[in-house]
Order: C-alpha cells, then structure tokens, then sequence
C-alpha cells in the first residue's frame, strides 16, 4: 500500500510538473517574441508556433456564447492564462485592459482585432492567421477581437497583472465617457466547465 501510495503521489506530481511546464512554455512563446514590440507604440506581430496538445485539453465551445473564456493557469497576484474559443463570426465588445497589457496569440483560425483611440475613434484593424502574436495596453488604445470567418477559432491570452472587471463599448458611437462594465466570466478552469 504505501508504494501504491508513493506512486501515485509522484504521479500526480508528474502531472502538476508537466501542467506548469506547459505553461510556463505558453507564456514564454507569447511574451518573448514581443519584448521589441511592447517599445512601440503600434502593436507588432510575430510567428509562435504552439502545439495542439499544449492547449487542446483547454479548448471548450458553446454554441450559445460568442465566444467562452477558459482559464488555463493564474496566481491571482500577477498573471492570468486564458484560452479564448470563438464561434464563426463572433466578436468582443471594444474594451480596455486595466493591467499592464494583453498579450494574445492565435493558436487556430483566423482572428480580427480593431484598435481605437479614447475618442473611440478606430486607429489599426489587423487580420492574424495562426501563429501570429500581437500585444496591447492601454497607452496603445482600446480594441475589440473576433472571429471574421466561417469557421471556429482558438486565441491564447495572458493578463498581467489578473483583472476582473473591464469597461466595454458596444459601439463605436458610444459615449467614450459612458462605458458599460464588462465582469470577465469563465466558461472552464483548468480544463474543467463550469456549472451554468
């Protein structure tokens, strides 16, 4: 009993090992090629390419939400980690980032992102294919990101520092004094759904 024991603890600490492993090569593909680009003020891109099994066992659709947002890892302080599942032409509200920046990368599909100014007024509308990176603050402006294809697509995001409330516009014309607040709510932690 107690080598069966001693097994599966190693087992799952195997496991755990692996998981972070993963994550720390996720985040490390995301923010390495970007360093250059967090200097400028335009967002840069550049090619990561990421496995599937990396993040496959992450990856939750709903064909009643746009898109599901699925927590991959976060230490509640300085990161957040999550996988964005977006259904065929389905986009974000524009939004701000209240932390240091987002990070995004596409992982599957082909993903749109338009940036505005504070007047919300757009000032860069980029297309990205699979493997390409992009980074944003709110020194950089706001945006909006969604899926302009007929067929689904896959993003990986990380947040630093984690926040959970966001201000969103669902327009344009809006107000840019009048946000709406946007509450960040998880489809899946850690690869598992959540009760609706």
């Amino acid at each position: 009993c107690k080598h069966t024991t001693q097994h599966n603890t190693t087992q799952r600490h195997n496991t755990t090992s692996q998981h972070n492993t993963t994550i720390v090569m996720m985040i490390m593909i995301m923010i390495i090629p970007n360093i250059n680009a967090n200097a400028n003020a335009n967002t840069k891109t550049s090619r990561s390419d990421l496995p599937t099994t990396a993040w496959q066992q992450y990856a939750h659709f709903d064909s009643r939400k746009p898109y599901t947002r699925n927590l991959i890892a976060t230490d509640h302080e300085t990161y957040t980690l999550l996988l964005l599942c977006w259904n065929a032409l389905e986009e974000s509200p524009i939004h701000d980032h209240p932390c240091d920046g987002c990070w995004l990368q596409v992982l599957e599909g082909e993903i749109r992102e338009v940036q505005y100014n504070r007047r919300l007024e757009c000032t860069l509308d980029t297309r990205y294919e699979s493997g390409q990176l992009s980074y944003i603050t709110d020194r950089t402006g706001y945006h909006k990101v969604g899926n302009p294809s007929f067929r689904p697509a896959v993003t990986l995001h990380l947040y630093a520092p984690p926040f959970a409330r966001c201000h969103c516009w669902h327009s344009p014309d809006d107000s840019p004094d009048r946000p709406v607040e946007g509450i960040n709510l998880h489809h899946s932690e850690y690869g598992r759904i959540l009760a609706a």
